[in-house]
């Protein structure tokens, strides 16, 4: 690599970051909008940094836009495989666009990696009872249940099976 594309690289690094730091202040400002419009800038320069991606991939699933937020996030999961909010996430999306068996992996992923959150527990209650599962359903709904006494989603959804 001779200097003048090293520099040109560097500079293409340096612009990315500043514009994840600048569509990170907006995001933590609830700027979402903005947020959103710097990181899109940012990911059509460069698709294969995971930061980018993550925050990418949240503002895409807040601006209910969910499958280039499936698309996001699962490039950020294929190098960062370990993140448990980003599963939840890509089970929201997948779930959103009515793609019930890859929205329960992506829970059942999430819950793998933290086996006492109950927001999973109550995700994949919901999956199993929209994919007609409901002994699944009523099973991690107990469990919920069995951790938060008092959980009302894990209720309503007992209710809705008809338990």
């Amino acid at each position: 690599v001779d200097d003048a594309h090293a520099k040109e690289i560097q500079e293409k690094v340096s612009e990315i970051n500043k514009l994840y730091q600048e569509s990170k202040k907006l995001y933590l400002a609830g700027d979402l909008v903005s947020a959103k419009q710097k990181m899109e800038i940012a990911y059509n320069m460069e698709q294969n940094f995971p930061k980018l991606n993550k925050l990418y991939g949240l503002l895409c699933y807040k601006a209910r836009e969910y499958s280039m937020a499936i698309h996001t996030i699962s490039k950020y999961l294929e190098k960062e495989p370990g993140d448990e909010e980003m599963w939840y996430y890509l089970s929201l999306s997948y779930k959103k666009i009515g793609e019930s068996g890859e929205a329960i992996h992506a829970a059942q992923k999430a819950l793998e990696l933290n086996p006492e959150n109950v927001n999973h527990m109550i995700n994949l209650s919901d999956l199993y009872r929209i994919s007609g599962n409901l002994e699944k359903s009523r099973e991690f709904s107990e469990k919920a249940l069995s951790i938060d006494v008092d959980n009302k989603n894990a209720r309503k959804i007992l209710a809705a099976i008809g338990t």
